[in-house]
């Protein structure tokens, strides 16, 4: 961050004065023995290949040896007094000093409230009268310090340079297009001649993924990994140039809260389309006598009689194989170890009566015998 504009972070935490513009070319970087320089992803030897890489120089002080980094330990004195002891859940560096605090008890404070309450104490401590500097403001004395030629913005290490230095390592796809990260396009020659290169000397076979390198501080651009090397590749879209990440995420979370937003106000719009064509699909069925399964309303008045074809005149209608009920038991009760017809009261039998046809055979076999008799 040191060699780019934060006047964003004044912005968005409400602060509309001044600005954060303070950059300059590094000349040497001077760390104690902690053990965050040694872990990754800023550890030991990539620690100093970073330094290196934006040339400057790296100095490792002695352990316990606070005043070979005087400058650094005194503002941390002005942090202490100026900032975290007015801050809920304050610990002090001593227990003497807490006297009835309750750090525990207290400690309410997120990482990203405690990020704005620093962001806000920065712009305080930069136009505040410093004893050191003769009354003046270090805002001021940066501004004509700044004119100096050791300090010209010119020197300044290239975002390329800043990306291999201090972005972090991640994974992309690879699309017709190009490279895709966070919603972006990157491409240039090197994407373009990657396609027409053979299997073996891609950089990453269709279906992986590649690795590369991004500055959360601009999105203009990305290195890929390619062969233990780094290649810039430049984003397609031109207004990234300078934008962080969290902006750019910031900003796609605004664009689909619109998309929600214009979704919502046209619900009842679509609701009385989709509403107006069901009513139209149903009055062409009416007029063209179609149902929705393609049969007409003759076809169905057919189906309804032919459930009763095959039956007697005596017999009730089939009332479906859900409803079946086993004969045997149908209509009974146990009364006294007898079985009992329910329905023996309520349904009245028709003795059966000759027909015509039933006359017909006995004369028939009348006339039969008759005649043999006769023979």
């Amino acid at each position: 961050m040191s060699a780019s504009d934060k006047t964003y972070l004044l912005r968005e935490i409400g602060i509309k004065e001044g600005h954060y513009n303070y950059c300059c070319p590094i000349q040497q970087v001077a760390n104690d023995n902690g053990s965050e320089f040694g872990k990754l992803p800023f550890g030991g030897a990539m620690f100093a290949q970073g330094v290196r890489t934006l040339g400057a120089s790296l100095m490792n002080t002695a352990a316990g040896v606070s005043w070979l980094r005087g400058h650094i330990e005194r503002f941390f004195r002005t942090c202490d007094l100026q900032l975290a002891r007015y801050l809920p859940g304050y610990t002090s560096n001593n227990p003497q000093t807490r006297n009835d605090r309750k750090p525990g008890e207290e400690a309410c404070i997120t990482d990203d409230e405690l990020h704005k309450l620093f962001t806000a104490f920065i712009a305080r401590y930069h136009n505040s009268p410093h004893r050191g500097l003769n009354g003046r403001t270090p805002a001021a004395v940066w501004d004509e310090l700044i004119q100096h030629e050791d300090y010209d913005p010119l020197l300044m290490p290239l975002p390329g340079r800043l990306r291999e230095a201090c972005g972090f390592e991640a994974e992309a796809n690879i699309t017709e297009n190009g490279i895709s990260y966070a919603g972006l396009t990157y491409a240039n020659e090197f994407t373009r001649n990657q396609r027409l290169a053979r299997l073996d000397d891609r950089v990453a076979k269709p279906g992986e993924k590649v690795r590369i390198k991004v500055d959360p501080f601009d999105l203009g651009g990305i290195s890929v990994v390619a062969n233990e090397e780094l290649i810039t590749v430049p984003c397609l879209n031109p207004d990234m140039r300078g934008k962080t990440l969290r902006q750019w995420q910031d900003a796609k979370a605004a664009a689909r809260q619109r998309i929600k937003a214009e979704n919502l106000s046209r619900e009842r719009a679509q609701a009385e389309a989709i509403e107006n064509a069901d009513k139209l699909v149903n009055e062409i069925l009416r007029t063209s006598d179609i149902g929705m399964m393609g049969y007409t309303s003759d076809e169905i008045d057919r189906a309804k009689r032919e459930l009763s074809f095959g039956k007697g005149q005596h017999e009730r209608p089939f009332i479906g194989q859900d409803e079946y009920v086993d004969p045997p038991y149908a209509g009974t009760e146990i009364q006294d170890n007898e079985f009992t017809d329910e329905h023996q009261d309520q349904e009245e039998y028709r003795e059966d009566t000759p027909t015509p046809m039933d006359r017909f055979r006995s004369d028939a076999i009348r006339r039969r015998r008759h005649m043999g008799g006769a023979r």
